[in-house]
């Protein structure tokens, strides 16, 4: 794991306090819990040959014509 810091608002802060004594669990836990959750959501990135192609979309204008 990699150690990271993360700044709150003071009412998030109380409300994650309350859920962390609710649910017997630290509140690093519930904190990776809600990050899996929002990036399981997120579609995984594109290679980036795809990107490279995708700006490539007229070549026959750059052709030199005779």
């Amino acid at each position: 794991m990699v150690k990271t810091t993360v700044y709150l608002d003071e009412a998030d802060v109380k409300s994650l306090r309350a859920m962390s004594k609710r649910r017997a669990k630290p509140q690093a836990e519930l904190i990776r819990e809600a990050v899996r959750a929002l990036t399981s959501k997120e579609p995984p990135p594109l290679p980036r040959a795809w990107h490279v192609r995708q700006r490539r979309t007229d070549t026959t204008a750059r052709r030199k014509r005779s």
